[in-house]
Formats: C-alpha cells, structure tokens, sequence
C-alpha cells in the first residue's frame, strides 16, 4: 500500500514508518499540513494517517476535503473516541489512539486490518 503519514512528531513519524516499511508498505512522512497538501496533489494514496494535532499553515480540514477529493481513505490519530463521528461528513475509516502507536501489537493488527480491508472499509480501532 502506498501511505501517506501527516505527524509532526518525527519519533512518533518514524515508528509508524517503520511498522509500515517491515510490512513492505511504502510510507510517505508529512511534517506539516502544507507538505501533506503538496503530496495528496500529486501522488495517490491508498491510506491517509492524519495526527489531528498539526502544525502549518493549512488545517486539518483541507487536509480531509483533500483526501475526500482524491478519494484517499483517512485514519486519524487522537486520543478522543469522539473524533471520527465529528467529521462524519469525509472517508475516516478509523482513529488510532496515540497510546497505541507504541503498541506494536497494536499496530500490527491495525496495518493487517488496513491490508485485508476486513472491516469493509470502516475500522473499528480504538483500545490497546
């Protein structure tokens, strides 16, 4: 899968990468908004990791229109359960609590679900 990674945190980036990279995914890091709009213009995704929290310019928002343009399903990192149904109206197929991204195993059955599509398109992550 190619993936697209939206953290500002480049330790939490990395590891998410990493994850990705053992399983053979190809994994694009965007440091900020603006480099995340940059790369949904012009490459496609088959998954976009957002961390709700980033930095830049542009917002979270134009971020998820973008993906809902380029038809590029969106996974979010947040510690609020809530978030998913706040922004109901784009493709967010899941949320990954922040906690989780240092489970491995966590991780693991989530990317393994990304790749079977076994929730018909919708994720139902949430709890280590």
């Amino acid at each position: 899968m190619n993936i697209l990674l939206v953290e500002h945190i480049l330790f939490y980036g990395d590891m998410i990468r990493a994850s990705l990279f053992r399983r053979g995914h190809t994994c694009f890091l965007a440091e900020n908004a603006v480099d995340a709009l940059s790369y949904i213009s012009v490459l496609q995704f088959d998954c976009v990791v957002v961390d709700i929290l980033i930095p830049g310019s542009a917002t979270l928002e134009e971020i998820l229109y973008a993906c809902q343009v380029y038809n590029s399903p969106i996974v979010m990192v947040s510690d609020d359960a809530t978030i998913k149904a706040q922004y109901s109206n784009y493709n967010v197929i899941g949320v990954i609590p922040r906690e989780s991204l240092f489970n491995y195993s966590f991780m693991d059955n989530f990317i393994t679900g990304l790749e079977n599509n076994v929730y018909g398109g919708k994720l139902n992550v949430g709890s280590t």
